[in-house]
């Protein structure tokens, strides 16, 4: 699955949302670099530290027969909550 995102190597982590039928094991990469992730069934967002260059962050399913659908996506840095 191809996301497309504009990253330009300024951000260190990246993320998505999602709703999946059940648990699998995912592999995302932007750019070089590569990230093993482990997603859960249900709705939920998974964030992991990115900071490669590209128009496209891929997700590679270990169990391609997973129904699995993107909700949204994030390129940022952290910073801390500040709501009172």
């Amino acid at each position: 699955m191809t996301l497309p995102v504009r990253s330009d190597g300024a951000y260190a982590v990246a993320g998505f949302t999602y709703v999946a039928e059940r648990a699998t094991a995912a592999t995302a990469r932007l750019g070089t670099a590569r990230a093993e992730l482990s997603l859960r069934a249900g709705q939920a967002g998974v964030y992991f530290p990115a900071t490669g260059t590209g128009s496209a962050m891929t997700l590679t399913l270990a169990d391609p027969s997973v129904d699995l659908c993107v909700t949204g996506v994030v390129l940022g840095i952290p910073a801390p909550n500040t709501t009172p």
